[in-house]
C-alpha cells in the first residue's frame, strides 16, 4: 500500500470524484469484486517524442467493502 500511495501523491495527490469518465472509454466489464476499464490512450513515442502513438489502456480494479483494494494496469512502451 505504501507503494501504491507514493506513486500516486508523484502525480499530485487525491483528486475531487468526477461524475463522468474523462478518456474516451472503451468498455467496461465487472463480475464479483473485479470491474475493468479499457480506454483510448495517446502517448508520445519514447524513440521520437515529435510522434505519438494510440493504445488500449486498462485499469482493473479490486473492489472490497466498498473500496479499492488492489489495482492493476498496462504499460507503456
Amino acid at each position: 500500500m505504501d507503494g501504491f500511495k507514493a506513486y500516486f501523491a508523484k502525480l499530485g495527490g487525491p483528486q475531487p470524484i468526477r461524475s463522468t469518465i474523462q478518456r474516451p472509454l472503451i468498455s467496461m466489464i465487472a463480475e464479483g469484486d473485479l470491474v475493468m476499464l479499457a480506454f483510448v490512450y495517446e502517448n508520445k513515442d519514447p524513440k521520437d517524442p515529435t510522434k505519438t502513438y494510440k493504445t488500449t489502456w486498462f485499469d482493473v480494479l479490486r473492489i472490497q467493502d466498498g473500496k479499492l483494494a488492489e489495482h492493476w494496469d498496462s504499460a507503456l512502451k
